[in-house]
């Protein structure tokens, strides 16, 4: 049986768990979500539906990790499951598709950010995705220790942000009358958005 060498204590564990769920889609899924839905209650609704629907697959990810603990996650779920055939196309999909279309999405919302911040145009957002990756990359090449340390550091400065913006939207944000009636409510955007 094959197993992963245990370097990472409980707080760089959990670190690593927040900054994965934390991604930085949740700086720029908002806008959207509240354009389609148009009503504060029903972008409440959706977060918390979306909040349950993770936290119902962080559960049966707990609970495969807990009766099959053998290094390779999803692969061995799947290959024991459905067979060889299944858990190699996953594999494969998660190495040229779903992680790296995360990383480059990571990536570019990073660069975006940095460059509004910096004040920079928007043309240098590839350039800087891309020399994002791959100081990561070398980051993580090095070792366990300074990648876990990276990802902590990184995992809380995200939180601070969204505490942050929480904040602002509290203290700072008040409701504006509306000026016109707004567009009739479908309830069927309320999937999408979640």
């Amino acid at each position: 049986m094959t197993t992963y060498a245990r370097r990472l204590g409980l707080f760089s564990g959990m670190m690593a768990v927040v900054g994965g769920i934390i991604g930085g889609g949740i700086f720029r899924t908002p806008a959207t979500v509240a354009e389609r839905l148009r009503s504060p209650g029903l972008v409440l609704l959706a977060w918390i539906i979306g909040g349950v629907v993770a936290l119902i697959g962080a559960f049966c990810w707990g609970e495969l990790g807990q009766r099959r603990p053998r290094a390779g996650g999803g692969y061995v779920y799947l290959r024991e499951t459905f067979g060889p055939l299944p858990a190699f196309l996953y594999g494969w999909t998660l190495v040229l598709v779903i992680a790296t279309g995360a990383i480059a999405a990571v990536a570019v919302t990073f660069a975006d950010y940095t460059l509004a911040l910096l004040g920079f145009p928007h043309t240098y957002s590839v350039p800087l995705a891309v020399a994002a990756i791959v100081f990561l990359a070398g980051i993580n090449y090095v070792g366990v220790r300074p990648a876990a340390i990276t990802q902590n550091i990184f995992t809380i400065l995200k939180l601070v942000a969204l505490a942050m913006l929480i904040g602002a939207g509290i203290f700072l944000g008040a409701p504006s009358p509306p000026s016109a009636p707004s567009p009739p409510l479908h309830l069927a955007a309320l999937g999408p958005a979640s």
